[in-house]
């Protein structure tokens, strides 16, 4: 792993302003880069929310918008689905001692208020828009309602 170039460490802090600026209670959080020989990026927040890498691919364009997409993970929560034991066992889960919390089914990070986020972290740095559609429809479906919603 190498340190982040300097342009994301600055569109780093400048993004983390503009959401404080906004009302986001929003942390810097650790940045880390790593290279890879794809063309396009990948990254990831950690489930704590204060750091972030990024494997990044040759399009600078598609780094930048991994970058806020990952920045947008620190400062939104993620949804946690429940099921009661009931609905569990439904499910075909089997257990040895009958829980006495709610089981946690899934954490949904992709969440109505992430996609918010990023969208207006992709307007703020004047990111091409078509191109974020394009590229994060690929990825999941939630960024296009929440791209419709934006509008």
């Amino acid at each position: 792993m190498k340190a982040p170039p300097k342009w994301a460490q600055e569109l780093t802090i400048k993004a983390i302003l503009h959401l404080q600026s906004q009302g986001q209670d929003a942390g810097l959080p650790l940045l880390t880069w790593r290279h890879s020989s794809h063309e396009c990026s990948s990254g990831h927040a950690s489930h704590d929310r204060k750091s972030i890498t990024i494997t990044v691919g040759k399009s600078r364009l598609d780094q930048k918008l991994v970058l806020l997409h990952e920045i947008a993970h620190t400062v939104t929560e993620s949804d946690i689905r429940y099921l009661n034991i009931e609905q569990a066992k439904k499910r075909g889960w089997h257990f040895t001692q009958e829980p006495t919390q709610p089981i946690i089914s899934k954490r949904i990070c992709h969440t109505g208020k992430f996609w918010d986020t990023a969208w207006e972290l992709y307007r703020w740095a004047k990111l091409p828009i078509r191109y974020c559609l394009q590229r994060e429809t690929e990825y999941r479906k939630g960024a296009v309602v929440a791209y419709r919603r934006s509008r």
